[in-house]
């Protein structure tokens, strides 16, 4: 078989291969004998039946690989004797094929396209897989004559047919021979913009030589060095090249000089100022070309500078109005004042401020001071004050008061601090204050909590592995990783983070964005040798993350995807999860899980703990993020990243696809499985790390409304964004509704408040009077009553303030209801807009404001279930401008509940869900008892930060604080702990992370969730 021909090959094959390769076959034989005994790898474009592959696997006897690629998806069902023979199906120029092409190899000696087709496929196919061809290699197009042909893209006179393509790589070979200092590539530029190709200068000039073979192109490959050809003389002095050169001119000297030199010398007596001019002139105009492209480029440039820095200038703007408020409501406070003392003498024991600056170098580069930091971000960061000590005991203490007593000057000053402390928060709150100025909690910080509840144990992995081995399904999780440009470091951190996922059944699938560091590309390059599982596309321009992480979607083979950032870690127990909770629910389209950063020194800070899916949060900012996992066909039908949304691309992908998806099957692990590495550039550090970010944030938001036909409008700020829902062209009346009895100077307050302050228009004013008898107030009501917008109603009856509200809303006319507290006052003039918008949307049930105390610290900022046995007001007592965790405290956000003390809800809604319950919640938790049934039918509570007003709490009604009112509250707690028990102790909304003890967000010792590994170990919080 060795001895045959390739003529004899095809005999064998009539019926198997087209006959027109009858007029190859010769031309075949000469061009490709010298590879016959070579160990050569073959690439065939367009392989029809295959009959071709099974010809050159005879010819070629040791060759390695004989491999075809063919559009036709039929063509990858076919099947071969010969084990070396290999078909990819797909459209050969796509990335996806490519990367299937490169898993066999990325070198051939032969590449053979049949060139019966487009003459855009022709090209691109060349412009991509020239660079495939091994060093001495051959690239062969057949049937170039379908150029010719205007169905083709072709034409006799087409300057853009692959036959105008080839002849025009003929010219490109004879670059020595120009005279003028030009690139290659300018002759492609034409070709360039026309079919979306790049042509590499340095590849060009690897082409030995073009040879025409009728309707045949053969391209021989080599080194540029080994197209030095040397002097190529025309006519010699002593004897002539050619016959007929003698007959030139005696003075004509033509040479030319080597081709590392600037290109031809022509010396002639005849033209030499002609030829100078013609050289200048060529010169001159690639010149200036190369100026305008160097012009756009900076114009380009400083434009992009100039949005960064405007989008920066914003920010900061913001940032200082957000500062300049947090400090002057920090000093006016009773809290900083009275605490002063304690603050002085903790922070100097517990504070490090050396230790601070160097553990996290992003402090010191902002140059802010390291205790004002802490104060502000560091302490609800989880970040150490000091080096992790053990926790102090009464020790700690007596040494505070020593220290106090030193610098006081004595007991009796000591005492006094105390006793105000006492007065005004009782004895469990001075407990809490004493331990925060002496810093015990700080003691135990963020560091402490992953050593004692977010470490695996040898016990936990052998549990883990148990599990894995019971799972149902074991569905492939594709890892997608766009990396540019790496540190290498970083880059094997995040790798290895796969390589030691305890579930097994992955693919680490890796798009390198046309890097330009060699290492990189050959640690790429031997991950892919070492693990069968790691694939890695190389492209070949640089496309920014959006179309990098679309080639690394592009090789993924798993049912899931999951997003890693090429700097970032995952857990090692991350992937199990997620199988795990996909086993147990295999309806489920998309999974995420809580995040943490860690710092250039390994230290972990800042968890993030998310509750679960909470539309109006992830509104305010992307809290899927990482680590998200979606399922792969819905990603495919919407397309994958998109382009423009750089920075913010994964919040983009998300939007759509929650479009697609019944929300329902979003699912969330309470669990810390990916951790963000934080550096001076990554936006794990600063939202002003990358500002674009935002700006394309606020646009994929705006688009994601525009889409599902909402009326918004989006604002992108330092913490996230705002959402703003449109109100209707005629408002729709609301009835505020405002039960009291006596205390004219608080309802005062508040009425004029709302009259003075409301921009919304349309409402009326219910007052709900429950047998006031003051003559004071009785007069104001009667001057009250002469407004047209305000109604008294009168109710005699014991206080019940369920009941009170239910009678008011039987009389309401609005078609929303607001029900406000006696004791609260306006701050923000859109306060009722706010929540009117936000109370008009289908989703929404109740919506809260934020309610502050009168010394601006918080009141309420929605309602987290389970603390102090039932509910608890989120962020009570924080500062009013504070944050809160992860600027919780400052974001759009539903909760399962928010205060009565200031509700907004649409009418039909209330009565739908029965109103409040005034049998057996007379007085307390009838608002946290009514929005649990409204979330029972399916509307979400909403708190919006933007609604802002100052609260005076159970001012009117004062505290149950005898036994008859005890008792009712005894009897109330009863009833909401029999009714919503289970809910109670597991709130959608908040997090089995963070603590019941207290409404800060602050970190649960122990967490609520089971031991990573048993059976419920996914699934018993997220289904509460």
């Amino acid at each position: 078989m060795a001895d045959e021909s390739l003529k004899q090959l095809f005999a064998t094959h009539q019926g198997k291969v087209s006959d027109k390769w009858q007029s190859y076959l010769a031309e075949y034989e000469r061009i490709l004998s010298r590879f016959r005994q070579e160990p050569v790898r073959l690439l065939e474009i367009g392989v029809q039946n295959g009959g071709s592959l099974e010809i050159w696997a005879k010819f070629f006897p040791r060759a390695e690989l004989i491999m075809g690629c063919d559009v036709d998806l039929r063509c990858g069902q076919l099947e071969f004797d010969d084990a070396r023979i290999k078909v990819v199906a797909g459209d050969i120029n796509s990335a996806a094929t490519q990367a299937r092409i490169q898993e066999y190899s990325s070198t051939f000696e032969i590449i053979i396209d049949d060139g019966s087709h487009k003459s855009s496929d022709i090209i691109k196919s060349f412009a991509k897989y020239f660079d495939f061809v091994a060093e001495g290699g051959v690239y062969i197009v057949e049937d170039l004559h379908c150029s010719y042909w205007k169905e083709f893209e072709g034409g006799l006179f087409e300057p853009y047919s692959a036959m105008s393509f080839f002849k025009t790589l003929t010219d490109n070979v004879n670059y020595p021979l120009w005279g003028v200092d030009m690139a290659c590539t300018s002759l492609f530029r034409g070709f360039s913009e026309k079919y979306g190709v790049e042509l590499k200068n340095s590849l060009l000039q690897q082409v030995h030589s073009i040879e025409f073979l009728n309707s045949m192109c053969l391209v021989r490959k080599s080194r540029l060095e080994s197209n030095r050809l040397g002097y190529r003389v025309i006519a010699g002095r002593s004897e002539p090249v050619e016959e007929g050169h003698l007959d030139l001119p005696a003075n004509l000297d033509i040479r030319v000089l080597p081709q590392s030199s600037r290109g031809l010398e022509v010396r002639t007596a005849g033209m030499p100022e002609l030829s100078e001019q013609l050289a200048d002139s060529e010169t001159r105009l690639v010149d200036l070309e190369r100026k305008e492209k160097e012009y756009k480029e900076r114009q380009a440039g400083l434009y992009l500078q100039m949005e960064e820095r405007d989008a920066q200038l914003i920010a900061m703007k913001q940032e200082l109005i957000a500062h300049r408020a947090l400090l002057d409501y920090v000093q006016d406070s009773r809290t900083w004042r009275w605490t002063d003392l304690f603050r002085r003498i903790g922070y100097r024991k517990t504070f490090d401020p050396k230790f601070y600056l160097e553990r996290y170098p992003d402090v010191k580069q902002s140059g802010m001071d390291p205790i004002e930091h802490f104060v502000a971000y560091g302490r609800r960061e989880g970040r150490e004050p000091k080096p992790p000590t053990p926790v102090g005991s009464f020790g700690t203490v007596t040494g505070a008061f020593k220290s106090i007593l030193a610098e006081e000057g004595g007991l009796l000053r000591s005492i006094i601090v105390l006793i105000d402390l006492l007065r005004s928060e009782g004895l469990s709150g001075a407990s809490v204050r004493m331990d925060q100025a002496l810093g015990q909690e700080e003691l135990i910080g963020y560091s402490e909590w992953v050593r004692a509840y977010d470490k695996l144990n040898t016990d936990e992995r052998m549990r883990i592995r148990r599990r894995i081995e019971s799972l149902k399904s074991q569905p492939v999780i594709s890892v997608v990783m766009p990396t540019y440009n790496t540190g290498l470091e970083w880059l094997k951190g995040a790798v290895q983070s796969v390589r030691n996922q305890l579930y097994p059944n992955w693919e680490l699938c890796i798009a390198d964005d046309a890097s330009t560091d060699p290492v990189l590309k050959k640690y790429l390059e031997t991950l892919v040798r070492e693990d069968e599982r790691i694939k890695v596309v190389f492209r070949q321009e640089n496309g920014h993350i959006s179309r990098a992480s679309n080639s690394a979607l592009d090789l993924c083979s798993g049912e899931w995807v999951a997003l890693l950032d090429h700097d970032d870690l995952l857990a090692e127990h991350a992937l199990f999860c997620v199988a795990a909770a996909i086993d147990d629910n295999p309806s489920l389209q998309l999974v995420y899980s809580d995040e943490d950063k860690f710092d250039q020194n390994g230290i972990r800070f800042d968890p993030n703990f998310k509750p679960n899916w909470n539309p109006e949060l992830f509104y305010s900012y992307n809290m899927i993020s990482h680590l998200g996992v979606y399922r792969k066909d819905i990603l495919d039908r919407i397309g994958g990243f998109r382009a423009g949304f750089e920075g913010s691309q994964d919040y983009d992908l998300a939007l759509r696809f929650i479009e697609q998806i019944d929300q329902k099957n979003i699912h969330h692990i309470p669990r810390i499985l990916y951790h963000w590495r934080m550096h001076p550039e990554s936006t794990a550090s600063s939202t002003n790390a990358k500002p674009y970010a935002r700006v394309s944030g606020e646009k994929a938001l705006q688009e994601h409304f525009s889409r599902r036909g909402v009326a918004a409008s989006v604002e992108g700020l330092p913490y996230g964004y705002r959402v703003r829902y449109d109100l209707p062209e005629k408002l729709p009346l609301v009835s505020l509704i405002i039960p009291t009895r006596n205390e004219r100077e608080l309802l005062s307050a508040c009425i004029e408040s709302i009259l003075a302050k409301t921009m919304y228009s349309n409402y009326e004013i219910l007052i709900v009077d429950n047998g006031s008898d003051d003559p004071e107030i009785l007069e104001y009501f009667a001057g009250l009553e002469q407004r047209i917008n305000i109604r008294v109603l009168r109710d005699e009856r014991p206080f019940n303030f369920s009941l009170l509200n239910n009678f008011a809303v039987s009389e309401a006319r609005g078609e929303l209801l607001g029900f406000i507290n006696n004791d609260t006052e306006v701050i923000s003039g859109e306060w009722l807009s706010e929540m009117v918008s936000m109370a008009l949307q289908d989703e929404i049930g109740a919506v809260g404001a934020k309610l502050l105390y009168p010394d601006k610290t918080v009141q309420h900022a929605g309602i987290v279930l389970g603390i102090g046995g039932v509910a608890e007001n989120a962020f009570k007592g924080a500062l009013g401008f504070g944050s809160g965790l992860h600027s919780r405290a400052l974001r759009i956000s539903s909760f399962s509940a928010v205060t009565a003390a200031c509700l907004v809800i649409r009418k039909q809604l209330f009565l739908e869900a029965g109103g409040f319950d005034e049998t057996h919640l007379a007085v307390a938790f009838g608002d946290v008892d009514f929005c649990l049934r409204v979330r029972e039918l399916g509307y979400r509570n909403v708190f919006n930060p933007y609604a802002l007003l100052y609260h005076h709490e159970s001012a009117s009604r004062g505290e149950d604080n005898t036994p008859e009112k005890q008792a009712r509250f005894d009897a109330e707690l009863q009833c909401m702990q029999e009714r919503w028990g289970k809910l109670l102790l597991n709130d959608p909304a908040y997090n089995p992370n963070l603590t019941l003890d207290r409404p800060d967000f602050s970190l649960a010792w122990p967490p609520r969730v089971s031991a990573v590994g048993d059976d419920d170990a996914i699934i018993n919080f997220s289904r509460a």
